[in-house]
């Protein structure tokens, strides 16, 4: 495997552990954005709806107020929490809700599961006034007790779409933006190990036709192949000049022996050769 195959494949896969990471990250995100969108939504809807449930003479008056708002769902339980005043349970929150007045405390957003589905809930206490005489009157119906819970029920299904579109958004993207980027990094590799082709190229066709004088002269830079070329030709020169000089010596050498030859006398490394005694042939 060429080594521009190799840096794309590790930046490829480093690339893709980062948006798996990225990917975890915004799956929790996405959730605590729900949540926060839910706890929003039912703090106004819950607020602004006890702010319109009045009393007369401590009784709360049969009022004809919406029961929906911006998704949650609007309802009044007694102050024990087993009877529903107003609303529509369409989740059965009467069947939990005093299980909740215990387990959650108010103004605060929990989930909660239920028969028909998991939701978010929210709830405040409403007092209630006194009359002129300072006691609590009560009616036939509808007796709160000293006050109502005004409970706000969001189902969660209404958040997935918050989650579904950062999520659907992170699919579709990440992958775009992981193959943009391996295909950039494959040029980006590709250029920057161009000077190590050119090294390659140049060294074979230096063994290839022994010529000792070419060189790479890929020019001025300060990077790692730069640095690898200047060396390669320093090498390539100091060859040459070994070459050089064994060149002349073996020609200097063949000259000298054969003008002894002409003269009857060895050439002199032949003479300082032990043994030789420095006779003359």
């Amino acid at each position: 495997m060429k080594l521009q195959t190799k840096l794309t494949a590790l930046f490829s896969a480093l690339l893709l552990l980062v948006a798996g990471a990225l990917l975890l990250a915004l799956h929790a995100i996405a959730g605590r954005a729900a949540a926060t969108t839910a706890e929003a939504t039912l703090e106004d809807a819950v607020t602004s709806y006890a702010g319109e449930i009045e009393y007369e003479s401590g009784m709360l008056r049969d009022f004809r107020v919406r029961h929906y708002d911006d998704g949650a769902y609007l309802l009044t339980f007694s102050a024990d929490g087993g009877e529903l005043l107003t609303g529509t349970d369409i989740f059965d929150i009467e069947d939990i809700m005093p299980d909740l007045l215990e387990n959650h405390e108010p103004g605060q957003v929990f989930r909660a599961l239920t028969e028909e589905a998991g939701v978010y809930c929210y709830y405040v206490w409403k007092p209630a006034s006194a009359d002129g005489r300072g006691r609590m009157a009560r009616a036939a119906s509808y007796e709160p007790e000293g006050g109502v819970w005004v409970v706000g029920v969001l189902p969660e299904d209404s958040m997935e779409n918050v989650m579904d579109s950062v999520e659907k958004l992170t699919f579709i993207g990440l992958p775009v933006i992981v193959l943009l980027a391996a295909v950039g990094g494959w040029a980006i590799a590709g250029r920057s190990l161009r000077p190590l082709r050119k090294i390659t190229e140049s060294a074979r066709e230096i063994s290839d036709g022994h010529d000792l004088s070419r060189r790479i002269d890929l020019g001025h830079g300060r990077d790692e192949a730069h640095e690898l070329a200047a060396t390669f030709d320093d090498m390539m020169g100091r060859l040459e000049r070994s070459f050089e000089a064994e060149r002349q010596f073996t020609s200097d050498a063949s000259h000298e022996l054969r003008t002894r030859q002409g003269r009857g006398n060895p050439p002199d490394f032949v003479r300082s050769l032990p043994g030789f005694g420095g006779k003359r042939l």
